[in-house]
């Protein structure tokens, strides 16, 4: 009913049709070939990532370790020489840990022994700057700190509580 005009219209159409779902086909199947590959490297660099994860964490737990051992080392030697408070410091900083720094089970008797022979008595917490300048009153119950932080202040020798904080006083120009 057609004709050869209408026949061959059809069939141009339908030819025309069948190229752009055979493209259409074509590029679906080169996408997904893309997010294939796509997925792959993203799970090697999860493996990667995952990998070096793991050895960042172990490299910080032997670094942690070492590292304690070297402050209980110097603790101990800090002992032996008469110097408590250096090795009680030493030794609160090495028996300290955290799931990346574990202490080693010798930080913590060479830190008992530190705190044991230390003559540490007080220690004075306040200033905001270092302090420059400190000096015992004349009979050494108080003492008297001076700091960058322009502040001077009284303290009990004993128990180490702050008894008075003298601040600079600023002049204003007449």
């Amino acid at each position: 009913m057609l004709g050869a005009d209408g026949t061959d219209y059809l069939q141009a159409c339908r030819r025309h049709d069948d190229e752009a779902r055979k493209e259409r086909e074509t590029q679906i199947k080169r996408v997904a070939r893309a997010q294939r590959r796509v997925a792959v490297l993203l799970a090697l660099i999860a493996v990667v990532l995952a990998g070096a994860g793991s050895w960042i964490i172990v490299q910080a737990r032997m670094v942690g370790r070492q590292t304690s051992l070297v402050l209980a080392s110097n603790a101990e030697k800090a002992n032996d020489v008469g110097m408590n408070d250096r090795a009680l410091r030493y030794k609160v900083i090495g028996a300290q840990t955290t799931w990346l720094s574990p202490a080693v089970p010798h930080a913590e008797a060479e830190l008992a022994r530190a705190a044991h022979a230390s003559r540490l008595t007080a220690q004075l917490d306040g200033h905001e700057d270092r302090v420059n300048s400190a000096a015992f009153s004349t009979d050494r119950k108080q003492v008297v700190t001076a700091s960058f932080d322009k502040t001077a202040r009284i303290w009990d020798a004993a128990s180490g509580k702050q008894i008075a904080r003298l601040c600079e006083v600023s002049h204003a120009p007449l």
